[in-house]
């Protein structure tokens, strides 16, 4: 984020989102950029303010919030995703299948409302799209990591 807005913000580590979260409420940190369903809560009750998201679009779970790319960022399209992987070499009939009875248990309105109550949104995908998200979400960061000199070394 601080390469594509052009400034410069100090990285503290944090040991999870708990620590950091009570940093920025105790006003000890000014910005904590976290996965939605962590600050969902805390945003909507008034404890913390959201800036932007950093997806390409608005989310329904914060209407008002605008993107990133809104606030003059352009190109910026992080989000958060989950995803269920399996052995190599599982055969394409049962990964099929799984895929299949998971997406249909991601489009109950059950599963849905649960995900949304947690600041969640649920999206399928096929098992192939799914393992070209992570090749380019791969290639994304290394990038990143590259250019910006993080090595697991520091």
């Amino acid at each position: 984020m601080a390469q594509s807005a052009g400034v410069k913000l100090m990285h503290v580590p944090y040991k999870g989102g708990a620590p950091a979260l009570n940093d920025l409420l105790g006003g000890h940190v000014d910005i904590y950029v976290s996965s939605l369903p962590q600050v969902l809560q805390l945003v909507q009750n008034g404890q913390a303010k959201a800036l932007a998201v950093t997806s390409a679009r608005r989310t329904a779970l914060l209407p008002d919030v605008p993107t990133l790319d809104e606030q003059g960022v352009t190109g910026f399209d992080v989000w958060s995703w989950w995803g269920i992987v399996g052995p190599a070499g599982m055969p394409a009939t049962i990964v099929d299948a799984l895929n299949s009875e998971i997406g249909k248990m991601l489009g109950t309105p059950e599963l849905r409302q649960i995900l949304s109550n947690e600041g969640a949104e649920a999206d399928t995908m096929t098992a192939r799209q799914f393992g070209d998200l992570l090749r380019l979400e791969t290639e994304r960061w290394t990038k990143v990591a590259h250019e910006a000199k993080i090595s697991i070394d520091q």
